[in-house]
């Protein structure tokens, strides 16, 4: 006699048993109700996949017990059926089956179904317990859609945000560069040889104000002009912080998730790694949207891998890799991977489709840390996302800022030499 299994707590659980055989659905009743006592059993029975649809239209309940053959259909039509009436109202499917055929297994649980069990050798406890896993993935799932829709209008606000204050900051840009650009000018004009003579220490004076004047307006021209200068750049607020305890945190709460869907989730981070110039919140943003599109596009018992490693030819940096074993991507979609209002996977159902402003939001991140993100990928073999970020943001943008100041304004520094 199979052992007793106990609930955590008394609970009612309301169960669709369908099956044409009414001896079968006695026995699933007097199964459930004898090895878990401390849950209050609602049953509903249908003889046929038509009347399964309609208590399942009618009534709220908490999981489906579902033969395999029918006399009007198979199991597999129901589910798929139930599937078009959307998540948030269908529940828990367990298929019954008395073939113990994989190939059928697979198809009920790639059709929606959370649970399959053979009526072969089936006892109460195995029952039992399918339903709990059926019912606690199902909460899962129904979670981590809501989870991905909430995340998908967070980016959507934060694209509009991102719009509002680059129009702004474009705005108060251009009420700038005219007086900056008639202060260059008047400057400039002090300093021609038409103008009076000035002595040397004036003279230096005006040199070195023309100079700053016109990197002052160099560089407001770029942030005017440029359209690859992104107003993410001027949302980052930096400090040192661990890379460590942020990946660590972050990989921890797509844990469930992984487990849910039968993925082996890995982090792999090199020890002794120093702490990052970084903004905490912007960086765990992109690694929440590289996990969770990681895990979203791998199938079930593939895996993920997050890898954190200081690379001995880029020792001022550190590198971070997300890499999955899911569908992969032909060349074309990979070059279209950071740009808004691509598909980000082939095929798939809408929920597993993208609009792209993700991956958008997380390049704009990294570039403002003056860091980089590339991707690797091959059909059907997986997909490699890749971030550096440098251990010290500041120091780049400022070499780079003077280096391409002093090429603009070469034509000054080689007057004031002469």
């Amino acid at each position: 006699m199979s052992a007793v299994w106990k609930c955590d707590k008394l609970r009612q659980l309301r169960v669709l048993i369908v099956d044409d055989n009414s001896g079968d659905r006695f026995l699933y009743r007097q199964m459930l109700e004898q090895s878990d006592p401390a849950t209050d059993y609602v049953f509903r029975e249908a003889e046929c996949g038509r009347a399964a649809m309609e208590v399942i239209r009618e009534e709220a309940l908490d999981c489906v017990l579902l033969d395999y053959l029918l006399p009007d259909t198979v199991g597999l039509d129901v589910i798929r059926k139930m599937a078009e009436q959307g998540t948030g109202t269908s529940p828990p499917i367990i298929m019954l089956t008395g073939f113990g055929d994989e190939a059928t297994a697979v198809a009920a649980l790639q059709g929606g179904a959370q649970g399959y069990v053979s009526k072969r050798d089936l006892n109460g406890e195995q029952l039992c317990q399918a339903i709990d896993r059926a019912i606690k993935a199902h909460k899962t799932r129904l979670l981590s859609d809501q989870s991905r829709v909430e995340m998908a209008a967070r980016n959507q606000e934060l694209e509009r945000k991102y719009q509002q204050v680059e129009a702004f900051y474009q705005q108060i840009l251009g009420k700038f560069r005219k007086p900056v650009s008639a202060l260059r000018d008047h400057i400039a004009e002090l300093t021609t040889e038409e103008s009076r003579p000035l002595n040397d220490r004036l003279q230096r004076h005006l040199s070195n104000l023309r100079l700053e004047s016109e990197r002052l307006v160099t560089t407001m021209k770029n942030l005017i002009d440029n359209p690859g200068l992104e107003v993410g750049q001027l949302l980052i607020s930096t400090r040192p912080e661990s890379i460590m305890e942020l990946v660590s945190a972050t990989a921890s709460n797509f844990r469930a998730l992984a487990d849910a869907k039968d993925i082996r989730l890995s982090v792999k981070v090199q020890p002794g790694l120093p702490e990052v110039e970084m903004d905490r919140y912007r960086i765990e943003q992109v690694l929440v949207n590289l996990l969770d599109n990681a895990i979203k596009f791998t199938p079930p018992r593939g895996s993920v891998t997050l890898n954190v490693e200081r690379r001995a030819e880029s020792p001022d940096s550190v590198t971070i890799s997300v890499i999955d074993s899911g569908k992969g991507l032909d060349p074309e979609q990979l070059a279209q991977l950071f740009e808004p209002n691509h598909v980000q996977a082939p095929g798939g159902s809408d929920a597993d489709q993208g609009m792209g402003l993700g991956l958008k939001i997380c390049r704009e991140i990294i570039q403002s840390h003056q860091g980089t993100i590339t991707a690797r990928s091959l059909p059907q073999a997986g997909t490699c996302m890749t971030v550096t970020l440098p251990l010290d943001s500041r120091k780049k943008p400022t070499a780079e800022l003077w280096e391409h100041v002093t090429r603009s304004s070469g034509s000054v520094r080689r007057s004031m030499n002469a």
